[in-house]
């Protein structure tokens, strides 16, 4: 049984970054808003994320590092990537944010994004950002920023030389003349949809300290190892991710899973899901179909319950079904993920839905 299962099913990635700058494009025929997600590493190094939303909520990624692009590619999501060389610059004046970045799309267009925000970036407007239904089949992003300001009436976004908003007398459509936002140890959680087969190349003979399951895809290897057990309950180590289990008469069931990721602020900061009960991720000896439910939170550091909901195994055989079904926030999308054995081969398929 211990072979037969993905101990962290769930496609999950998390990030903190330092900025994340988001403009409205007023006008343009084809595309909503552009966002940025910056991480600055010393030494005049940045690492962004840039985003092109089109008006059928359809997203495109550009990134400034080939390593990175390739990962993504090879994680079978279903999202357009690219890779794109970023001039970024950014200063404060009289505590307000000026953030200045410039790249090319794939079509050839030079974005420049102008970002000034209104006022100094405050713990008051932070909170969880509702996506506004941007990649609502491919993705549920649980965002949270540290601060945020309004973007003023100067920030605009230039395309091919045309530019879009931020003239003292246009007033974008958008959220009652509100051009975009500025934010400040921005933080996303987000749920993938995608596929990935992997290998079973060890699994644990018993739930013992030091066991581990180690699968293996064409473009990576994962590893899980038992580094605490007490009673029914084992702690899992992965990477950046940590995991709560507890053996029941069922199989293996997930308590927690949380992601971890540097903060420049906080040095360390986590992304949670819990589980109560336990949530069954075992597939069944027997043939039997075996259904059961549980309750879901997800929590980012400190902020608890951001999105809550029902959670349903069912397994049969050698399929198991895992649904996420939001509660709250009503904007919060389903997450489905399919773990089918063949095997010692595992195919872990995962889809979002309204």
């Amino acid at each position: 049984m211990l072979e037969s299962l993905v101990i962290q099913p769930f496609s999950l990635h998390y990030d903190c970054n330092d900025y994340h700058i988001f403009l409205f494009i007023e006008g343009h025929p084809e595309y909503e808003s552009v966002e940025a997600m910056i991480q600055e590493r010393g030494a005049g190094r940045v690492f962004v994320r840039a985003i092109i939303t089109g008006h059928d909520k359809r997203q495109v990624d550009y990134l400034n590092e080939p390593r990175v692009v390739a990962l993504y590619k090879s994680l079978g999501r279903k999202r357009e990537v690219h890779y794109a060389p970023m001039q970024y610059a950014r200063e404060e004046v009289e505590g307000c944010a000026n953030i200045r970045l410039r790249f090319n799309s794939s079509r050839g267009e030079a974005f420049v994004l102008e970002c000034r925000s209104e006022e100094k970036a405050s713990g008051a407007h932070g909170h969880l950002v509702n996506p506004l239904g941007h990649s609502g089949s491919i993705s549920l992003p649980v965002m949270y920023p540290e601060r945020s300001a309004n973007c003023g009436p100067e920030s605009h976004v230039s395309i091919g030389g045309k530019r879009f908003g931020g003239t003292p007398d246009e007033t974008p459509r958008l959220c009652e003349g509100l051009r975009g936002f500025y934010s400040e140890n921005f933080r996303i959680g987000v749920f993938s949809a995608g596929s990935e087969r992997l290998q079973v190349r060890q699994a644990p003979g018993s739930p013992r300290l030091g066991e581990r399951w180690v699968y293996e895809s064409t473009t990576r290897t994962r590893s899980y190892e038992i580094v605490e057990a007490r009673g029914d309950r084992i702690w899992v180590q992965g990477g950046n991710e940590r995991l709560l289990a507890e053996w029941t008469e069922g199989g293996l069931a997930l308590r927690s899973v949380s992601l971890l990721a540097a903060s420049r602020e906080r040095g360390e900061s986590d992304f949670s899901l819990f589980f109560e009960p336990g949530l069954p991720i075992s597939s069944t000896e027997d043939g039997r179909r075996v259904r059961s439910e549980s309750d879901f939170s997800i929590s980012i550091d400190e902020n608890a319950a951001l999105i809550t909901g029902r959670a349903r195994s069912e397994r049969d055989g050698s399929v198991v079904d895992l649904l996420l079904s939001p509660a709250r926030p009503g904007w919060a999308r389903k997450v489905a993920t399919a773990v089918r054995r063949e095997g010692r081969t595992l195919l872990v398929r995962t889809e979002v839905a309204a």
